[in-house]
């Protein structure tokens, strides 16, 4: 009885329900035929691509997601039916999906013809805002599609814009891509130069990317046209009321609605849940130990280390991910990525972020969903290099590539013909291409560019990519943890799956997109940089002599200029001392950079072909050239304007060769120099000059011309910096941090205070001659004193020195000589005479001189004779022939100039040194035929191994085989039944000691090795230790076959074999890594055990037979061998060049 009046409420309640869904249909003004449809269907089917149109409708952590997905699921509400969301792999599922009448409706479609027949088209859903996408380094103005020619212009293959794109306009070039985002990453590499899309899909599409070089531009009407506005579109087989009954619950869609769900999904991201953990993973949490995992050095802006603590997006990430779930990270320091990556295998870290996927991690890690996914990895080069876009282009570059990465480890085994440079860090990576190490480094774009930035590097950029597919994916970034704790693996994967849109939102703002170069950066040395400059205090640098304002020698011989100001300033800044070194020539002071003579050169002018030689600061000053006329003479606007007018240009300079080319209706007249042009303008004999207004302001000062002055500026510029040496690129950031917090109007003081000297080289020759005459009177009485005084004495010393010298050389058996500036050997020693055979008294030139000497020697004494009239010191051994007899000389001289750097003297030293060379070539011969005797040794102990292993198993084993099989007979006799435990017993021993006989025929000399291989030969020999010493031996190859020489590949065999032996031996290890590499046309083994390790000094000193014949083998092939040990374990490594 208790029963009715709930069944009387439950009714009611359904009465109300019916009601009030009357009452909405009422609302709607729906037919009878349509309220129907409600009350007997009431389901729509929908269908979502997992790439789909983002923000508007795609996949998000397996769910559909997305403004339109919301929107639907409001106005279905307000229609009273239900909507049923399926997800599809493509945008050619959903279609399929539709016509396979699964599905009812297209949630958004373009009203084109090509859904005409098929479906019916709602009211605009969404209106079309459609950009430009280029690289920001691009210089474009789009008007027509006349400026698209030439272009790569990226398009999704399933846009009908494409195809209609191909269609109506063949001409252009069509770049295929899937969706918005992988032509936007086109884009970005420099596959593609232009893609045009969606405002909202392509914003989301580059924060989600983290594309940092790419820019905006407004299109033209043309193309706008192509982009018709956007429908929820209806199958024409479903009934006709559900198109009917959803527009018109569109209609009562409130406007506050949909801007709320615009606000959310085209400026933010949807929220996710907070975190539910089990009790497992609870039980885990709450006895968690503090998780320790990786702070590399230079991987900005996801992880590196500022001011000596751990920074980046990953580590802000893990931090929010300890706020929300408790746990505590540790962040080790110090080590490479290659160095982290071993240390999780063996569980002395247990988490690596910012982690790539790879089946070979999948051994020992687990991952976390993806934290975030970006652009592919592009080519970083010098501004000068050429742009990449396939790997066919780069076989003869070297390539710079993290070591232990993704990439290196796919391209080591899929792309051995690749030049590839193993490196560290990022810091590593951009300096190698710097100082010409590599010509590219492989790089994910927002570390190089956030590095970059952060550390002021000049003249590198993204120069294209690889084209190669297994590299050239998005990048996703995971949470490896180890295997052994599942349970953290879904902690952290819940914990990332809870971040908010805000939190996510401020992580980027932070990281992304405001790269930082604020003023800490400008002001602040990194760790790396103060190391440097306690290690380079001390630099050497050389200027123009004649470049006023910027650089110049005053009449004492000093550098003066802006350039000297800015390095004094410099070097105060940073606490180095600049040596300032004189060239004659500005082509030798040039060249003395591009050889390394000099670190770098104060301001001069950046040129294209020069980039390949040296690098560049940012520029300290932008100048444009600049028309100069006289003042009683016609004002000029522009270089128009000069027409009919003498316009002076001095001979030979690379502005007057472009004026020249530019512009050939003007009347150019040709002068020496700039102060020759300048007095023709002041004399009125030209009309106008173009020219740096910087040298024409300080020459105007110097010559003390009034009637010239300055008329307009023109469209001809250029730059000045600081040049470096590619070995300092560190030195180039140094500069552009002192360049970026230097403060232009002191600049431009400075250049003010340099235009204001005015050079004037006057004397009062009366006064000095007064002084001269004064000083030399008083000078002439003191000497004739000394003289007077001492000459006696001075003569007995001046004896005995000269007899000491003499017997001093005569022992030393080294004579002494001095060359004029007209190349005659002035002065020589009695001992250099003897070692010349020359008479007394006798004259002889250089030219004499190089006659005497061995052809073969010649010519490398002339080179360093060449040299040393740059450097100022001579030194060089060779054989002179004299009297038909061959002497081994020495040589050493210092040489002298005069002020304008002309050759002058030169003093020097000679020295007899044939026994000493006889010596040593003797020593040579005997090490080589030591050698010879060694290998002929090694050879027969082979060849004795190989008799020997071959008559073991063909012989004795055969005969013990035979035996074994005999005993066998007998044991089946019934005649034997007493003694059938014996004979098994015998037959036992006899396979032993065949098993015995037949390792030890192998360990004499591995027949795999010649059948097979080195590979499968040191596969078998590890198998067999393994069994034998029961010590775990994981070895790798980066190839099946690896072709080798017969005695390389036994001597690669026999060091790997005595190296497990000293393990098993001496080395109390549990583990061993033996590797097979072949990188840079290097095959390198290397061995590395976890064992006490030993003292290789000590034991290199007085080395056992074993390290001995692996030194010997090593070296008998050509092969390098190192060994390292210490408390932790030893490595030993064999690099082995080889040919391709």
């Amino acid at each position: 009885m208790y029963m009715t009046p709930i069944i009387r409420l439950i009714f009611m309640l359904l009465i109300t329900l019916m009601l009030l869904q009357k009452v909405v249909a009422n609302d709607l003004s729906l037919t009878e035929k349509e309220q129907q449809w409600i009350d007997n269907e009431g389901e729509i089917n929908l269908s979502v691509a997992e790439y789909g149109w983002s923000p508007f409708a795609f996949v998000s952590k397996g769910e559909p997601a997305g403004y339109l997905v919301e929107y639907i699921d409001v106005v279905a509400k307000i229609a009273g039916v239900k909507v049923n969301w399926n997800v599809v792999n493509s945008r050619f599922e959903v279609l399929k999906a539709v016509a396979d009448e699964t599905d009812d409706m297209i949630s958004h479609a373009a009203k084109v013809e090509y859904y005409e027949k098929d479906f019916d088209f709602g009211d605009v859903i969404v209106p079309r805002v459609i950009n430009a996408y280029t690289r920001k380094a691009s210089i474009l103005e789009l008007n027509s599609f006349d400026d698209l020619k030439g272009m790569k212009i990226a398009s999704p293959r399933a846009y009908q814009v494409t195809n209609l794109l191909k269609k109506n306009y063949p001409d252009l070039i069509i770049i295929d891509c899937e969706n918005i985002e992988d032509g936007l990453s086109k884009v970005s590499s420099g596959e593609a130069d232009i893609l045009f899309a969606d405002n909202a899909v392509a914003s989301h599409a580059i924060h989600s990317a983290l594309l940092t070089n790419i820019k905006i531009l407004p299109t033209f009407n043309d193309i706008n046209q192509y982009f018709k506005p956007v429908h929820i579109i209806y199958s024409k087989k479903s009934p006709k009321e559900l198109m009917t009954v959803f527009e018109k619950a569109r209609a009562k869609l409130d406007i506050e609605t949909v801007r709320t769900l615009q606000q959310k999904w085209l400026l933010n991201r949807p929220v996710v849940q907070s975190i539910k953990l089990t009790k497992e993973e609870q039980n885990w949490l709450n006895d968690a130990p503090v998780i320790r995992t990786q702070n590399l050095p230079d991987f900005p802006p996801f992880d590196f280390t500022e001011k000596g603590k751990p920074s980046g997006y990953s580590v802000d990430l893990l931090l929010l991910l300890g706020q929300k779930t408790g746990l505590t990270f540790e962040f080790i320091q110090g080590k490479s990525w290659s160095e982290y990556k071993q240390l999780v295998e063996d569980r002395s870290i247990d988490i690596l972020h910012l982690a790539s996927k790879s089946p070979d991690r999948e051994r020992y890690l687990d991952y976390t969903s993806s934290y975030f996914t970006g652009s592919p990895n592009l080519l970083y080069g010098k501004s000068s290099h050429d742009y990449i876009n396939d790997s066919s282009q780069v076989e003869d570059k070297v390539i710079a590539v993290i070591r232990d990465s993704i990439e290196q480890r796919f391209l080591s085994q899929k792309h051995p013909e690749l030049n590839l440079l193993s490196i560290d860090s990022t810091r590593q990576g951009l300096n190698a291409v710097l100082r010409g190490d590599a010509d590219y480094f492989l790089c994910y774009p927002s570390v190089c560019d956030t590095y970059i930035v952060q550390h002021f590097l000049s003249r590198v950029e993204p120069r294209g990519y690889l084209g190669i597919k297994g590299i050239e994916k998005n990048k996703q970034a995971y949470i490896a943890v180890r295997s052994d704790w599942p349970e953290l693996t879904s902690i952290l994967n819940k914990a990332i799956l809870s971040v908010t849109p805000s939190e996510e939102k401020e992580l980027k703002e932070k990281w992304f997109d405001n790269i930082r170069s604020d003023k800490l950066a400008i002001e602040t040395l990194t760790e790396e940089e103060e190391n440097w400059l306690v290690n380079n205090s001390r630099l050497t640098f050389s200027s123009p002599k004649a470049a006023p304002p910027y650089a110049f020698l005053d009449e004492k011989g000093e550098m003066g200029g802006l350039g000297s100001d800015l390095t004094e300033m410099f070097g105060q800044e940073y606490g180095i001392d600049s040596i300032y070194i004189k060239y004659p020539t500005w082509r030798e002071t040039y060249q003395a950079l591009v050889v390394g003579e000099i670190d770098f050169l104060p301001l001069i002018s950046v040129s294209e072909e020069r980039k390949k030689e040296i690098l560049y600061s940012d520029p300290v000053m932008h100048i444009n050239h600049a028309i100069f006329s006289n003042t009683r003479a016609p004002y000029f606007n522009n270089i128009s304007e000069l027409k009919g007018f003498r316009v002076g240009i001095i001979k030979g300079s690379t502005l007057g060769n472009t004026l020249r080319r530019d512009h050939p209706y003007l009347d150019f007249v040709t002068y020496n120099s700039t102060d020759d042009v300048l007095r023709a303008l002041s004399e009125g004999q030209i009309d106008a000059l173009i020219d740096n207004p910087h040298i024409v302001n300080y020459k105007l000062n110097t010559l003390g011309l009034k009637n010239v002055s300055p008329s307009a500026e023109t469209d001809y510029s250029f730059e000045i910096a600081y040049a470096i040496h590619p070995s300092k690129p560190e030195l180039v950031t140094l500069f552009n941090k002192f360049i970026h917090r230097f403060d232009r109007s002191k600049l431009e003081l400075l250049m003010q205070k340099w235009n204001n000297v005015k050079v004037v080289n006057r004397t009062d020759w009366k006064q000095a001659v007064l002084w001269s005459i004064l000083f030399a009177l008083i000078l002439i009485l003191f000497a004739s004193l000394i003289l007077a005084q001492n000459r006696k004495k001075t003569v007995k010393v001046l004896a005995l020195n000269g007899k000491h010298l003499r017997n001093a050389q005569r022992v030393a058996n080294v004579g002494s000589w001095e060359l004029d500036a007209k190349g005659q050997i002035s002065q020589i020693s009695e001992q250099a005479g003897i070692i010349l055979g020359l008479a007394p008294n006798i004259v002889l030139s250089h030219a004499d001189y190089q006659t005497m000497i061995n052809i073969d020697d010649l010519a490398s004494s002339k080179e360093c004779w060449q040299a040393a009239l740059k450097t100022g010191l001579y030194s060089h051994e060779h054989r002179i022939i004299v009297n038909n007899k061959e002497k081994w000389i020495s040589e050493i001289a210092e040489l002298s100039f005069d002020p304008e750097g002309n050759f002058k003297r030169a003093a020097g030293i000679i020295q007899d040194i044939t026994e000493q060379k006889i010596a040593e070539l003797q020593v040579i011969q005997n090490e080589q035929e030591l050698r010879e005797l060694t290998a002929k040794l090694l050879n027969v102990q082979e060849e004795e191994r190989r008799r020997v292993a071959r008559e073991l198993h063909d012989d004795l084993s055969q005969r013990l085989a035979v035996l074994s099989i005999n005993v066998g007979t007998l044991e089946i006799d019934e005649s034997f039944k007493t003694v059938k435990q014996k004979l098994s017993d015998v037959k036992q021993g006899i396979i032993s000691v065949a098993t015995d006989i037949h390792g030890l025929s192998r360990r004499l000399h591995p027949s795999i090795l010649d059948d097979l291989g080195l590979v499968d030969a040191l596969k078998s020999e590890i198998t067999s230790y393994v069994d034998r010493e029961m010590i775990a031996v994981n070895f790798s190859a980066s190839s099946q076959q690896i072709n080798v020489d017969k005695d390389s590949a036994l001597s690669i065999f026999r060091i790997t074999q005595e190296s497990l032996r000293n393990i098993a031996k001496y080395s109390e290890a549990s583990k061993v890594q033996v590797s097979l590499s072949i990188i840079n046309q290097q095959l390198i083994l290397q061995i590395v055990d976890d064992g006490i390790g030993f003292d290789v000094q000590q034991a290199m000193k007085s080395p056992g037979l074993g390290l001995q014949s692996m030194t010997e083998r090593a070296r008998l092939i050509g092969a390098k061998l190192n060994i390292e040990s210490d408390s932790t374990g030893t490595t030993v490594e064999i690099q082995l060049p080889i040919e391709e």
